[in-house]
């Protein structure tokens, strides 16, 4: 058995390339004892160390958690799980950070992962978990190189990264980790589904994917990191209200979490609730300050807070949102999160009734992002009022 960076599925598997970020390292209770002997991911103390680094994970400690998987690798080498977990890591620092500049160390570790995963086909027959495992690196890579826009080369590391998931649920059907895999994919289909008009047939696959990332929660190795996908594929799609529930209770779960934390704090302001994501946002940009984004939410936050009835100085929140975003637009953001910025500072200069101004704002959102509907609206009802 032999892997590289360029390995395939057999010809006629088709798949979507998917976002597996976190994938398949969260074991849970339902261990056997009875599979321990032969399987060597399943041992009591085996078992508690892969908990632990889920943990690290999940509370954001990366440098903790790559520590301790130096460790497990150093007591099991022949195990691919302390690889996924410092890759892992990197990703999740990444995307914590919005600072997407490890590639050297990604590429090492994968290229590491590989090398691992071809040593351990030398010694024995692979598992379940040697499935779930190298599947979940390949999808973990595809969303890295999708961020460089290399998106022919994510779909085909997701493609490799699905073959080997359902290689390990052919191996050992029971435990429900593909689930996730699957329902990211679902989702995504139905998602694309729903924009493209040539795919009607797929228009139902996101209710198929989301179920399918509810059923991962009961998984051998799934769980929180189930969730965790739920909550980023409802924060991003059509409905990112509903991600609230279960990004706050992550938060309330892994509260040293930042990446969580940014989550939940999205889901507070898609749901209304702007002082709370102001003071969560406030303490994040203390925390992860090379994440510069947190100056947007914290405009967005204070631009509707100033709406609000009964809120207190509302011009204080209408000052502190614009400084905010011209900060953030210092930063230089590219062009999507430019044109967010300008459409809440039109709605700045609409509360102050500035609407020569809002109108330039509007203007600008949809000459950096033509297809922003939320800024075409809101120039249709400044011109249905005559202003």
């Amino acid at each position: 058995m032999f892997f590289n960076s360029r390995s395939r599925p057999p010809r006629g598997s088709f798949h979507w390339w998917v976002p597996v970020a976190f994938l398949l390292l969260t074991p849970s209770s339902g261990l056997t004892r009875g599979a321990a002997a032969q399987n060597p991911y399943r041992p009591p103390q085996v078992y508690s160390q892969i908990i632990k680094i889920r943990d690290t994970l999940l509370a954001g400690d990366y440098l903790k958690a790559r520590v301790r998987c130096d460790a497990l690798e150093k007591a099991h080498p022949d195990l691919l799980a302390p690889s996924l977990g410092r890759l892992l890591s990197w990703h999740a620092q990444m995307f914590e950070q919005d600072s997407f500049n490890r590639e050297k160390e990604i590429q090492a570790e994968f290229d590491h992962l590989l090398a691992v995963a071809n040593a351990i086909g030398k010694q024995r027959p692979f598992v379940f978990e040697d499935f779930l495992f190298l599947g979940g690196a390949y999808g973990s890579m595809g969303l890295h190189v999708s961020l460089r826009d290399d998106y022919f080369e994510a779909f085909r590391l997701g493609m490799v990264g699905l073959y080997y998931i359902s290689r390990g649920h052919d191996l050992e059907p029971g435990p429900a980790d593909d689930q996730l895999a699957w329902g990211i994919f679902h989702y995504y289909r139905g998602y694309l589904a729903q924009t493209l008009s040539w795919l009607p047939f797929y228009a139902n696959d996101i209710v198929q994917g989301l179920a399918e990332i509810r059923r991962a929660q009961a998984g051998i190795y799934t769980g929180p990191i189930a969730q965790l996908a739920l909550v980023f594929v409802l924060g991003r799609g059509y409905q990112p209200e509903r991600a609230l529930p279960d990004s706050s209770e992550l938060h309330r779960q892994f509260p040293q979490s930042p990446l969580i934390a940014i989550e939940y704090g999205r889901a507070l302001l898609h749901n209304g609730r702007y002082p709370e994501a102001a003071a969560l946002f406030q303490d994040l940009q203390t925390q992860v300050p090379q994440n510069t984004k947190m100056l947007y939410y914290l405009g967005w936050a204070h631009t509707y807070w100033a709406e609000m009835e009964g809120a207190a100085n509302p011009a204080d929140h209408r000052q502190a949102a614009e400084e905010f975003l011209r900060a953030f637009l210092a930063t230089q953001p590219d062009a999507v999160f430019s044109s967010y910025a300008h459409l809440l500072l039109g709605d700045l200069d609409r509360q102050a009734h500035n609407y020569t101004q809002a109108k330039l704002h509007y203007q600008t959102s949809l000459k950096l992002n033509p297809k922003y509907d939320a800024a075409q609206q809101r120039l249709n009802r400044l011109k249905g009022s005559g202003l």
